[in-house]
């Protein structure tokens, strides 16, 4: 019986010999069918962790919902801290996955959180979703720009335009919906710093071959 994997799917028991889901019209390919689960045997919980980060981010449960979406990036690349993380770990990980987190939250927020929306405002600064080593320097000062647009940076004394900015501590980012937009998820915040790249221009080949 094929099974739809798309976390928003509330009846995902499909017919066999489906092509897409009776419920959420998500096309059952291979991921989607549930060969993912046993694609990745080593985490067998995938679909669980999908189910729960939809549940937390649709009753307002950003923390919560933001260390799940760590949780399975770092489960499904075998890493345990965000600053291991590499290119080719993250390109390992199935575009619907990609796209299926991006899509919670972006839903639950009313498109103003998830990685789309920092998508955009990354591009909005000028950042390009390819950078060399030869422009890292032009990455870093667009990286800033981006802090203090979604709300990783603020200035050190009184809010002042003219203060310097520092980098909040994770425990101090806005779990609200009250939240700049882009401030969510935190995948891409601090040692997660090198990944910008990587995961935006993941996202865009992800949406290009979706709508082939």
């Amino acid at each position: 019986m094929p099974y739809c994997l798309n976390p928003i799917c509330q009846k995902p028991n499909n017919p066999d010999g489906k092509e897409f889901c009776a419920n959420c019209g998500s096309r059952l390919d291979k991921v989607w069918r549930g060969d993912l689960l046993t694609s990745i045997p080593e985490y067998p919980l995938l679909d669980l962790l999908l189910r729960q980060l939809t549940e937390a981010l649709n009753f307002g449960q950003w923390q919560e919902g933001d260390r799940l979406t760590n949780k399975i990036i770092l489960e499904l690349t075998n890493k345990s801290q965000i600053s291991k993380l590499t290119t080719d770990d993250l390109n390992q990980i199935p575009c619907e996955i990609w796209i299926a987190i991006d899509q919670v939250w972006m839903q639950a927020s009313n498109n103003r959180f998830g990685w789309s929306a920092q998508q955009q405002i990354w591009q909005s600064l000028g950042g390009r979703l390819i950078y060399e080593q030869n422009t890292y320097w032009e990455f870093a000062n667009i990286y800033e720009k981006f802090g203090d647009r979604i709300g990783w940076r603020k200035p050190r004394w009184l809010n002042l335009s003219i203060s310097p900015k520092v980098w909040r501590k994770y425990e101090n980012l806005t779990f609200a919906i009250t939240a700049p937009k882009g401030h969510l998820p935190s995948l891409l915040f601090w040692e997660g710093f090198n990944l910008v790249d990587t995961v935006f221009y993941r996202l865009e080949v992800c949406a290009d071959r979706r709508s082939c």
